[in-house]
């Protein structure tokens, strides 16, 4: 596990390491969020992209939902039950969820 402390690190670290799960706040420096999961989708990962936010998720603007992010969920929700949850996902279709 690493903390990075832009999306432009993560755009840099991701591709090397290929995580299985990438967990993204929707508000960052010189990159945010949105825009981070928009191109690391757009240049291929593979990864469980999940946006997170301090803020309620429905007072988060509405491209949080279309960014291509696995997920968008309020910080408060983050549990190891939670995190368990969507590393057993990885890998699996929509459909076997």
């Amino acid at each position: 596990m690493a903390l990075l402390a832009s999306g432009r690190e993560a755009l840099a670290a991701v591709p090397l390491w290929n995580p299985r799960l990438v967990l993204i706040d929707v508000r960052m420096p010189e990159m945010d969020g949105i825009e981070t999961v928009r191109r690391l989708r757009s240049g291929g990962t593979t990864a469980r992209l999940v946006l997170m936010s301090v803020e309620p998720v429905q007072s988060l603007p509405s491209e949080t939902t279309a960014c291509g992010a696995d997920a968008v969920i309020a910080k408060g929700v983050l549990t190891p039950t939670w995190l368990r949850s969507a590393l057993d996902d990885y890998g699996r279709s929509p459909a076997e969820r």
